[in-house]
């Protein structure tokens, strides 16, 4: 069996909606309802799995607070490298060596807590991922004053 089918059997098993990138052979998308959105592409020495979101004006507005929020998410992350470019949110890790399902398992496991429960985590996740109205009413109410 090819990485491909390996991999697309897999995340089919755990309830991803699997879609062939038209242009690369190598890439799948994987949609999930209630889970971050997935692109996923490999080669011969690694399997990379990449999401994203962009980032709201309060973000924007304040990096220094945004890049605070990101070391925190990089130190807590079990599997994930988390930074800001281009206004978007960018999530990325990388499975090395050939596909085994065992080992997928734990890593795959361990990056979906990363991308999904830990970002729920943190209250700084809907203040810059979320609609920045909520956020703003958040800021009011504790009174931290940092308003985009």
């Amino acid at each position: 069996m090819n990485t491909k089918t390996q991999i697309k059997t897999h995340m089919e098993y755990l309830g991803y909606e699997i879609k062939p990138n038209e242009n690369n052979d190598d890439i799948l998308f994987c949609a999930k309802p209630g889970y971050t959105r997935l692109m996923v592409r490999w080669n011969d020495v690694r399997i990379n799995i990449y999401a994203h979101y962009e980032i709201n004006r309060i973000a924007k507005c304040n990096s220094d607070k945004v890049l605070r929020y990101i070391n925190d998410l990089n130190m807590k992350s079990n599997t994930v490298t988390f930074w800001v470019e281009d206004a978007l949110f960018r999530m990325s890790a990388n499975y090395f060596g050939k596909y085994v399902r065992s080992a997928f398992v734990t890593f795959f496991s361990a990056f979906e807590y990363d991308v999904n429960d830990l970002l729920d985590l943190l209250k700084e996740t809907n203040v810059y991922l979320g609609d920045p109205n909520q956020a703003e009413n958040y800021f009011q109410d504790s009174s931290t004053g940092a308003l985009a």
